[in-house]
């Protein structure tokens, strides 16, 4: 068996999952916090951190989500970087993600991805806002973001 998500990581995926309820309620959609299986095909189903899915979406969703989220959220672990910078991004890439977020929290920055052509490109924010050029609900305070991560490490 793995061992548990570390203490940080846990933190992290806690606050981006409710800047993530914070999408839901300006857009409608659902946010959803790992577990939950993300059935891309027969055989091919991912538990990412945190997913979104938009309101115009929301049929995917029963007993688990069947089809590519509209955004995936992943929090590095250490030691397990390459399945999520490398070999989820291939799978992410392949089944249609719009949008893909990859936090390191040993930088304490955040990827932002799109998906153009089947290739993600990378977006950035400005002043440390970001806003997805995807969903208009879906923006973040980077600053504010990780001031609360350092605030509740212990």
């Amino acid at each position: 068996m793995s061992p548990a998500p570390k203490t940080r990581h846990q933190i992290i995926v806690g606050e981006i999952y409710l800047n993530a309820r914070g999408f839901e309620a300006a857009g409608g959609g659902l946010a959803l916090a790992s577990p939950i299986d993300v059935v891309l095909s027969d055989d091919t189903v991912l538990q990412p951190d945190v997913i979104y899915i938009c309101q115009a979406r929301r049929h995917i969703i029963g007993d688990c989500v069947s089809g590519p989220p509209d955004l995936v959220i992943e929090v590095l672990s250490e030691g397990h970087e390459r399945r999520d910078t490398v070999e989820k991004l291939a799978l992410y890439a392949r089944f249609g993600v719009p949008e893909y977020w990859i936090i390191d929290p040993r930088t304490e920055t955040i990827q932002f991805l799109i998906l153009d052509s089947g290739r993600y490109v990378h977006h950035t924010g400005l002043d440390n806002q970001y806003q997805s050029p995807r969903l208009s609900e879906v923006r973040i305070d980077l600053a504010q973001f990780w001031r609360e991560i350092r605030r509740r490490l212990p």
